[in-house]
């Protein structure tokens, strides 16, 4: 019998661990200056502290599940998230260790996601699918049409970029509402997986995950 959580059980634990952070100013990395990158939340962490880290933490290491290597591993929840740094789903729904598959990419979008769902479904079993967006967005900040002009400037001839897609949006909730029909309408989805697929709002003011209104 499952142990896992619920999503319903997820948004509990969510009442009561409720990270915060402040909106940011978005501004294209290009045009930043030295006083508005004092003014933004920045990162100073490199690669070679990250190496560090890891070879001084190793010892403290321990298998999440001894027993790995004589079990089927089974996760009952897919998370498809945005991968802003803010959006930390293993803290805002106290995500414990193997409780959850957490899928990140811009925005959290389902059909640049799809195929991770359908390959890990095919591995351990979902019973249901989050699919989370968040306020403050950069996907909200941006449009296509100016990523493909930067891109523009690095190869003018290249004809492709025309048709690139980059996860920006206009309308937060639409957004994930677009993205629950891109899983729902698959058919290579499980229908019951299909069936239990949610949208949520990830509020970053108040650390409230919000279930979206049918």
């Amino acid at each position: 019998m499952s142990t896992d959580p619920t999503v319903k059980e997820l948004l509990q634990r969510n009442k009561f661990s409720r990270p915060t952070f402040a909106s940011l100013p978005w501004t294209p990395a290009d045009k930043l200056t030295k006083k508005t990158r004092r003014q933004s939340l920045t990162s100073t962490l490199h690669l070679g502290a990250i190496i560090r880290r890891v070879d001084t933490t190793t010892h403290r290491h321990s298998c999440v599940c001894p027993a790995a290597s004589t079990l089927r591993l089974t996760v009952d929840i897919s998370v498809v998230t945005c991968a802003d740094p803010r959006c930390i789903p293993e803290q805002f729904l106290e995500l414990r260790p193997v409780e959850a598959v957490i899928i990140r990419n811009m925005c959290g979008h389902a059909a640049p996601a799809l195929n991770d769902i359908l390959a890990l479904d095919h591995l351990i079993g979902f019973t249901e699918i989050m699919v989370i967006h968040h306020t403050d967005c950069g996907a909200l900040a941006f449009t296509d049409d100016q990523v493909r002009a930067t891109l523009r400037k690095r190869r003018p001839d290249d004809e492709e970029i025309e048709s690139m897609s980059f996860g920006t949006i206009k309308d937060l909730e639409q957004s994930v509402r677009d993205d629950l029909a891109v899983i729902k309408g698959s058919p290579l989805m499980r229908k019951e997986l299909a069936e239990r697929s949610y949208g949520f709002i990830y509020d970053i003011k108040t650390g409230l995950v919000s279930a979206l209104e049918d």
